[in-house]
């Protein structure tokens, strides 16, 4: 099966560019996890799954004009408690927040390659993203954090301070997707 981060790497390289759909917080019961990830072109079918029908719909069309309005990144929030038959739809009753982040085809190339070759290894891997400004990092930035024979290897180079570094790494081998509050300077925030 063809891995999310080889079909990013590919329509990156062809000069497409992609909108992220990541599921970053859910309340009540939703159908994915935090974490799940869903890869959508300007054109064809989407990649990946945060959950299908009206919920990934909704997704769906809330992303499309970050292509043509050239948005910056977003977080939407995607409401399954609606009024309707949840036996016909399939409709779960809870609330998603989903991360909706453009990807350019100059500027995340090298990310979605880092990403892709991590995963074709078997590595252990997380994409982290900067809501606001951390260190050098501007908001929106990110970095691919993968964990290889000889330690972490983090792309495109990022000043992650050790305790961040090390917050990280535990994080990634732990298997479980997190969200972590940094402050300006680095350090993360219990």
């Amino acid at each position: 099966m063809e891995n999310l981060w080889n079909r990013a790497e590919q329509l990156l390289a062809d000069g497409k560019p992609l909108v992220l759909a990541t599921i970053i917080r859910t309340r009540g019961s939703v159908p994915r996890e935090v974490g799940a990830k869903m890869v959508i072109a300007r054109e064809g079918q989407p990649f990946g799954t945060i959950g299908g029908g009206c919920g990934e719909g909704e997704v769906l069309r809330r992303a499309y004009p970050l292509f043509e309005e050239r948005m910056p990144s977003r977080v939407v929030q995607v409401d399954l408690t609606g009024d309707f038959d949840q036996d016909e739809i399939q409709v779960c009753g809870g609330l998603m927040d989903v991360a909706l982040d453009l990807w350019q085809p100059q500027e995340h190339r090298d990310l979605a390659h880092a990403l892709a070759e991590a995963a074709r290894l078997h590595h252990p891997t997380a994409l982290v993203t900067a809501i606001d400004a951390v260190n050098d990092m501007a908001p929106g930035s990110k970095s691919c954090v993968s964990i290889g024979p000889h330690g972490a290897t983090v792309t495109p180079p990022t000043p992650f301070n050790s305790n961040l570094l090390q917050t990280l790494t535990t994080s990634i081998y732990s298997g479980t997707p997190q969200l972590f509050s940094v402050s300006p300077e680095g350090e993360v925030v219990k």
